[in-house]
């Protein structure tokens, strides 16, 4: 009995050939050569985020990606964090992801934080904004660790 592909959606072996690319596709770091990029939260505990910095800018990114990790540093105080991950325009940024990440008087989670995020299409500027428990303006450093179709 033979079974009709449903439309709209990828069958195996198109799966199979996204996967392929994917696991054997460049492993890459933003910015790369450069420092990390500072975000500061809102004063306030828990704060909205607020206008999220650019990270990756448009153009600078040319094959399909998706981001698998955030390299975290520098996290300014001890606390329970937040952060967000966007792509768009400025000004016009959708959320495409939340982690969280923590420091505290024994041990900080500065490292690369896992997180997935869908295939975005080439050239997607992506920006971040953090949020965290205390009322200060918290600061944290990140890079972008994504992988390319």
């Amino acid at each position: 009995m033979a079974v009709e592909h449903i439309a709209g959606r990828a069958r195996n072996a198109d799966k199979l050939d996204v996967m392929e690319e994917h696991f054997h596709g460049q492993a890459l770091v933003y910015p790369v050569l450069a420092n990390p990029v500072t975000l500061t939260k809102a004063a306030g505990a828990w704060a909205a985020y607020p206008t999220p910095t650019e990270v990756i800018p448009a153009n600078t990114v040319t094959e399909d990606f998706d981001i698998h990790f955030v390299t975290v540093s520098a996290i300014s105080a001890n606390g329970a964090y937040m952060l967000a991950i966007y792509e768009g325009a400025g000004g016009s940024e959708i959320l495409i992801a939340e982690m969280d990440f923590y420091r505290n008087a024994v041990q900080s989670q500065e490292g690369a934080s896992p997180v997935i995020t869908r295939i975005l299409a080439k050239n997607t500027r992506i920006s971040m904004a953090i949020s965290s428990g205390n009322a200060a303006q918290d600061t944290a450093q990140v890079k972008a660790r994504y992988h390319v179709y």
